[in-house]
């Protein structure tokens, strides 16, 4: 797993940046989650800091996968190596 962050590279003057990137997601369980970043937005509230539209698998509390997708920090989010 890489160090670096995958935070967008430009700045848009809309409030989206379309990705499609394979990251992991490292703060939703403590263990690192391979998942595919769609998009960047500037935080609702914190407009100085980015949030990643992510869609990853996880397991409910029978073991069964199932999809989950949501906006992430940018701070959780890591690039896939």
């Amino acid at each position: 797993m890489s160090s670096g962050h995958s935070h967008p590279q430009r700045h848009p003057d809309t409030e989206w940046v379309a990705r499609c990137e394979h990251v992991w997601i490292t703060h939703i369980s403590g263990t690192p989650i391979a998942g595919i970043l769609c998009a960047w937005r500037r935080h609702p509230v914190r407009t100085r800091e980015w949030q990643g539209w992510v869609i990853f698998a996880e397991l409910d509390a029978t073991g069964e996968p199932y999809v989950r997708q949501s906006w992430v920090e940018a701070g959780g989010i890591q690039r896939l190596d």
